[in-house]
């Protein structure tokens, strides 16, 4: 079961962010309009939710293969543009279905951490 994992983490991921990353790299690829699942919306949209999706699943597979993970303030940063509005009291119909119900973090949590609670996923938990 662990094969794919591997394969993923070796091969396919890496060539995959760094093509994102190299495309993501331009301006241009942040302005105007773009598609994602069937819509159209602004691309810089796009981008931050695109952000989102490699930081909280690279979060996943570090914390389910019991490795470290570590992102920069920035990332997290663009991260809450797109947690932190979807994340307010009132805004639960936006978060479905993507996203449970956002955690709360304690007041002293990491800034990954609390991206994560925001995700509804548990920062403590452990496979």
């Amino acid at each position: 079961m662990l094969l794919p994992l591997v394969f993923a983490r070796q091969y396919e991921l890496p060539l995959a962010l760094t093509a994102t990353t190299r495309d993501g790299a331009s301006p241009d690829a942040w302005e105007g309009a773009t598609k994602i699942a069937g819509m159209e919306m602004p691309a810089g949209v796009v981008g931050t939710v695109g952000l989102n999706e490699v930081v909280t699943h690279g979060w996943d597979l570090a914390r389910a293969t019991g490795q470290p993970f570590d992102v920069d303030r920035e990332s997290i940063e663009g991260c809450l543009e797109f947690m932190g509005p979807i994340s307010e009291p009132g805004a639960e119909a936006n978060r479905a279905p993507a996203f449970g119900p956002a955690l709360t973090s304690p007041d002293d949590a990491s800034p990954v951490d609390h991206l994560i609670a925001l995700t509804g996923r548990d920062p403590a938990w452990t496979p």
